[in-house]
């Protein structure tokens, strides 16, 4: 993703099969900035999440069960991805971090977003943005269809704050891609449509925490601290589910698959991201930042 300080979000490339912890998904690596890793892929772990079924009408009615969730080392993405199915909608709400700011020039950026993870070379995505600057932190609200530039949005039509909630919600029908941003504490709502990107499959729906990439490869990371998402959800193109969470895959079709990305390097066993579950029946899950 391109901003006005030079920042991609996103770039990919292929897809390969790697079966971890009981299941097959795909892991892909990517031409410019990877977001999937695939050589440090091969070193994946497994973390388990307890899930609790019947808190939803949208849960899977089977017994509460230990569920084994694949975890992959990313270059750039922190959080849950969905895939193994076409997707219409993803939806994610999110408290925007106070940034920490040194002399350094940082990024971060926390958004929600459909294909990235699948077999197109798009992705539809939309969040917000944390630049550290002369010590100083900037928070801006942006959608972006890769491979095309990031737009940020002006402030005078949305801003958003450090401890504002923020509700993002992205949907495609094939043709027509709508981006919503609604700032929950201010009432602040911005939306937006695109024509879909040539080549999206809407293949994947992702909920992350990310460091942005720019014309000399992955940014520093603005120290954020913690960023916490209530919820990460989307809906299965022709009304077959809504409610899916990524986090556990409760509600989800059984061809969906989740895996979760955590930043960090294969070499030196680094993690700069770190995704947590926090509530496998709510579908909440924290990103915690542990270095530049």
């Amino acid at each position: 993703m391109n901003n006005s300080q030079g920042t991609r979000h996103f770039s990919k490339a292929a897809l390969a099969g790697l079966a971890v912890g009981g299941f097959t998904f795909g892991i892909v690596s990517f031409l410019a900035a990877s977001t999937w890793d695939t050589a440090t892929a091969a070193t994946a772990t497994t973390a388990t999440a307890s899930s609790a079924a019947g808190n939803s009408t949208h849960h899977s009615k089977k017994p509460a069960t230990k569920q084994s969730t694949p975890t992959v080392l990313s270059t750039n993405w922190a959080g849950p991805v969905l895939t193994g199915d076409t997707y219409s909608q993803v939806d994610t709400s999110f408290v925007v971090p106070q940034a920490r700011c040194s002399s350094r020039t940082t990024n971060a950026s926390f958004w929600a977003g459909i294909d990235g993870a699948g077999t197109s070379l798009t992705v539809e995505q939309a969040g917000v943005r944390v630049t550290c600057a002369a010590k100083a932190a900037r928070y801006v609200a942006w959608t972006e269809e890769y491979p095309a530039p990031e737009s940020d949005i002006d402030p005078s039509q949305f801003s958003v704050a450090p401890g504002d909630t923020v509700n993002v919600v992205v949907s495609a029908n094939g043709t027509t891609d709508t981006y919503t941003l609604t700032d929950v504490t201010s009432g602040a709502t911005y939306t937006t449509s695109a024509a879909a990107p040539q080549g999206a499959a809407d293949d994947s729906a992702e909920c992350v925490a990310e460091a942005p990439t720019g014309s000399k490869g992955i940014e520093k990371l603005t120290d954020f601290g913690t960023v916490t998402f209530s919820r990460c959800t989307t809906s299965v193109a022709g009304s077959r589910s809504s409610g899916c969470q990524l986090v556990n895959s409760h509600g989800c079709p059984s061809a969906s698959h989740v895996t979760y990305s955590n930043i960090g390097t294969r070499k030196h066993h680094l993690t700069r991201l770190q995704a947590e579950t926090m509530s496998t029946t709510g579908g909440a899950f924290t990103v915690t930042w542990h270095h530049s």
